[in-house]
C-alpha cells in the first residue's frame, strides 16, 4: 500500500519508485560523507525527489492506532482521547474481571480514582491524550526495531490500574487481563500535520520494504490528535489481531 500510494505522489510507477529506491544505500551514503547534515529520513527524500521530482501534497492518510480491548468493542463512539476514556476503560476492566470482588474495588475507582501516579498523571496532562496514531501500520508490530510501544500488548492505562490493584491488593492481574481482552489495530484516516514528514516517513518504510526488511525507525511517525477524538465515520476498520 505504501508503494502504490508514493508512486501515485511522485506520479510514477511503482516499478521507477522501486528502482529508485534500491539504487541508493543511505548508510553507504552517511558512512562516506561526514558532512552529511540532514537526517535519514531527509536526505532519502531529497534524493527520490531529484530523481523523480517533487511529490505531490498529501491531504489525507490512513493511520494505524494499537490497542487491546474487550472483543465487542467495535469502537462505535470513536477513538477518544486519553482524558475522556479512562472511565470508560475502568468499566470495561471491572466488566472483564475475574471476580466479584475485583469487580468491586476497580469500579469503585471510577468515584474516587484510580491511586496510581502514572495514571493520574496521563489524566491530567494534555501531552498525554492523543489518541495517536501510526503512519506505517508495521511500526507498531516491530516495536524491537522502530522504538515504538505496542499498545496492543497492553495499553498504558490498563498498566496503570493493574499496577495501583497490586499495590493495593496485593494481586496481580496483568495476566488475566492480558488473556480476556484482545489486540487490535484501528484503521483511520485523518489528514497529517507535516505533508513532508509524513512522506519521509512513508519513505523510510518503502525503503526497507523493497529490501524485505522489517520497518526501522526512520518509519516511526505519526499524528497526534491533541485531546480531539477520531469520529467513528473516519474509522475504516477494526482489524483483529492475532
Amino acid at each position: 500500500m505504501a508503494l502504490q500510494s508514493l508512486s501515485e505522489g511522485f506520479r510514477c510507477p511503482v516499478s521507477e519508485l522501486q528502482k529508485e529506491l534500491l539504487g541508493i544505500d543511505v548508510e553507504v551514503a552517511f558512512s562516506s560523507d561526514p558532512d552529511i547534515m540532514i537526517s535519514a529520513n531527509q536526505f532519502l527524500y531529497e534524493h527520490i525527489c531529484s530523481r523523480l521530482g517533487q511529490p505531490d501534497e498529501v491531504a489525507s492518510a490512513y493511520w494505524f492506532h494499537g490497542t487491546r480491548t474487550a472483543a465487542a468493542n467495535r469502537f462505535n463512539e470513536g477513538i477518544l482521547p486519553l482524558n475522556h476514556s479512562a472511565e470508560a476503560v475502568i468499566r470495561m476492566l471491572a466488566e472483564q474481571a475475574p471476580d466479584s470482588t475485583v469487580r468491586a474495588r476497580i469500579s469503585a475507582w471510577a468515584g474516587s480514582g484510580v491511586p496510581d501516579s502514572m495514571f493520574q498523571l496521563r489524566h491530567r496532562n494534555a501531552t498525554h491524550w492523543g489518541p495517536y496514531g501510526s503512519l506505517v501500520r508495521e511500526v507498531q508490530l516491530n516495536n524491537e526495531e522502530t522504538r515504538h510501544n505496542n499498545y496492543s500488548m497492553m495499553p498504558e492505562l490498563v498498566e496503570d490500574v493493574c499496577n495501583a490493584y497490586r499495590e493495593e491488593h496485593g494481586a496481580e492481574l496483568m495476566q488475566h487481563y492480558l488473556a480476556v481482552l484482545k489486540p487490535r489495530m484501528i484503521w483511520f484516516i485523518a489528514p497529517p500535520a507535516d505533508s513532508q514528514r509524513c512522506i519521509e516517513a512513508a519513505l523510510a518504510y518503502a525503503y526497507t520494504s523493497v529490501r524485505n526488511l522489517p520497518p526501522d525507525s526512520g518509519a516511526n511517525w505519526g499524528i497526534d490528535r491533541k485531546g480531539i477524538a477520531v469520529p467513528p465515520e473516519d474509522i475504516i476498520q477494526v482489524e483483529e489481531l492475532p
